[in-house]
């Protein structure tokens, strides 16, 4: 399974169902939680961690002013043929004829 950072919105550690085992939950934008189980509490909290400091960079990353307008051409560019092949990936066409954006008008 492929995540994108930008679809989780929060990280939790909570203890397990089980007395043996340590959860995390993420909680996805537009979807259910995803519960995970580690047999380590380390693990889970190394990994909780992890999650958390990676969110809030591409959260900082999606804010900042520092994405200078022809790198911000590209990544529209980018995510508009990324948003074109999962369209036509769900609909499962293979007779689907594709039209991507021109990265050269996009600043490139």
């Amino acid at each position: 399974m492929i995540l994108p950072y930008r679809a989780i919105e929060s990280v939790i550690s909570k203890q397990s169902h089980l007395s043996s085992t340590y959860g995390l939950v993420l909680s996805i934008r537009g979807q259910e939680e995803l519960f995970f189980e580690f047999r380590e509490r380390d693990s889970r909290d190394d990994c909780y961690k992890c999650l958390s400091s990676s969110i809030e960079i591409m959260r900082n990353l999606e804010q900042s002013s520092f994405v200078n307008p022809s790198e911000r051409a590209r990544v529209e560019a980018a995510k508009a043929e990324h948003d074109l092949l999962i369209k036509i990936r769900r609909d499962g066409r293979d007779n689907v004829e594709l039209t991507l954006p021109d990265i050269e008008d996009a600043g490139m």
